[in-house]
């Protein structure tokens, strides 16, 4: 169909106790306040259109409004809601290897169009081109994310830690 008029984009919001809140998926931990993905992106050119997140309720419950720290756990899940929201819209290690340049051109090569044939990093193996025409090629053998061009990530090590930045084309031109 032709989607709701006047979005660009639909944040679906759940507030469910699953295994990510409670610790017992791999990210989970007892202390998670939320989590969020874009769940649908453009076909023309990979913006997230729909989202999703959802907040733990065993985290999030309701505070004493006669409690003094009521206003600085409401800022919190104020923040943490926000925090949420720019993974949705695109700022995710999930979403990362679907960023474009400012002509429309994604920033890591896909399957089937741009990405080399073979077994390196940022190559397509020969048996997975068919499933990913037009995707980034998987980042491991696992197959379970895609791996992200160093024209939108570039990884280094800084006093002792991998650090991750964001080096887009319009990350530099803006930060310049």
């Amino acid at each position: 169909g032709d989607g709701l008029p006047d979005a660009d984009i639909v944040i679906f919001v759940t507030a469910d106790t699953t295994a990510t809140c409670t610790g017992g998926a791999a990210t989970g931990d007892a202390e998670t306040l939320a989590y969020a993905l874009s769940c649908q992106r453009d076909q023309d050119t990979d913006r997230p259109i729909a989202g999703w997140i959802n907040f733990c309720p065993t985290v999030t419950t309701p505070q004493d409004p006669n409690d003094s720290a009521t206003a600085r756990i409401r800022l919190n899940h104020l923040n943490t809601a926000i925090h949420e929201i720019t993974h949705v819209l695109g700022f995710s290690l999930t979403s990362f290897p679907f960023f474009r340049d400012a002509q429309n051109n994604p920033l890591t090569d896909r399957c089937g169009v741009l990405a080399p044939i073979g077994d390196g990093e940022g190559e397509c193996a020969q048996e997975d081109v068919a499933d990913l025409n037009g995707l980034p090629p998987y980042a491991n053998e696992n197959k379970n994310s895609y791996y992200i061009s160093p024209k939108t990530i570039r990884k280094s090590q800084q006093r002792g830690l991998e650090v991750a930045e964001l080096v887009t084309p319009e990350v530099q031109r803006v930060a310049r």
